[in-house]
């Protein structure tokens, strides 16, 4: 069933996650059948508790456990990574942030009072040139949870929708190719 779905959205917090093996697999065939996942490593909130990130989160558990969750799921339909797939930078020019609202990047969260700059905070998967999968690290869904009236945030998220039923090779376009009117 899950071949069906064009767009998942998966957050994870609260330390490392693990994927079984059959998950693995599933998602490592979804992916590589036109599939589309948004991903959002969950961290300790700011309204909660103030300055809480350090500078460099590229070693909170959330996130590596979510790469660990990439590396095995590709790697079980033969995706290596490093030769076949890496983490990208999706810089301000991809279409995923023009192809509905036209945005400059990320929405960047002033309340947030991030140590760094979090436009810089979105990486992707590409595999024979679509994109697969986006990982956002900047916690939006707990945002977005405590302050449902952000703009720029609804409109990220309705891009990444329209990217992923749209482009060439997704779900939902071999669905349309296939159907006869």
């Amino acid at each position: 069933m899950i071949l069906k779905v064009p767009w998942l959205f998966s957050t994870f917090g609260g330390g490392p996650y693990h994927l079984t093996e059959s998950e693995a697999r599933n998602l490592g065939v979804y992916l590589t059948v036109g599939g589309f996942s948004f991903v959002e490593p969950a961290w300790q909130h700011p309204w909660n508790t103030p300055n809480m990130y350090p500078a460099d989160r590229s070693h909170r558990a959330e996130l590596l456990s979510v790469r660990a969750m990439f590396k095995k799921a590709l790697g079980t339909v033969g995706y290596e990574f490093g030769r076949d797939w890496d983490f990208e930078d999706l810089a301000n020019t991809h279409p995923i942030y023009h192809c509905y609202f036209d945005l400059d990047g990320l929405p960047f969260i002033a309340e947030f009072d991030f140590p760094f700059d979090p436009h810089e905070y979105v990486r992707g998967i590409t595999l024979a040139g679509r994109l697969v999968a986006v990982i956002e690290t900047a916690d939006y869904e707990q945002y977005f949870r405590k302050n449902p009236d952000v703009t720029a945030l609804k409109q990220f998220l309705v891009n990444t929708v329209v990217f992923a039923l749209t482009q060439e090779g997704s779900i939902t376009r071999q669905t349309m190719d296939s159907v006869s009117f």
